[in-house]
């Protein structure tokens, strides 16, 4: 019964990790995004973005960004609340080693992974802002 239960544990902390970018398997980051200050007369969620704007694109693929990116995401938690309503104005895809996709899309003050509502953390939005303004002067938060 003792290995039944480890088991378990090490499933849900393998799945856990795999879910929210943990690993070592990140290859690439892409950022779609526009200025979050651009103001629109509808709500754009995630399935619509690419249609709402036009967006530049940033390629992540570099270790060290990759790395970090991965720690912040790893510390998400899924907000139990209320549903994903972000106003997005930047879509992230996280592409893995195994295929895997996650999609994160982000407003002022909402985030969401994968259709779910995370609780909004300063810390990753503080990396997003300075990698975006570090591959391009013109971003505006």
């Amino acid at each position: 019964m003792k290995i039944t239960g480890w088991l378990l544990v090490l499933l849900v902390v393998s799945a856990r990790g795999a879910a929210y970018g943990y690993s070592g398997d990140l290859v690439k980051v892409v950022i779609k995004y526009v200025n979050f200050s651009v103001i629109t007369d509808h709500r754009v969620d995630c399935e619509s973005y690419e249609k709402a704007f036009v967006y530049k694109t940033l390629e992540i693929t570099d270790s060290l960004s990759l790395s970090t990116f991965a720690r912040l995401m790893h510390e998400f938690r899924i907000d139990t609340v209320g549903g994903c309503t972000v106003d997005s104005r930047a879509k992230i895809i996280v592409n893995y080693r195994t295929r895997q996709k996650d999609t994160i899309c982000i407003s002022k003050g909402d985030i969401c992974l994968n259709g779910l509502p995370v609780v909004f953390d300063t810390r990753f939005v503080l990396f997003l802002k300075r990698l975006l303004k570090r591959h391009d002067k013109t971003f505006h938060w």
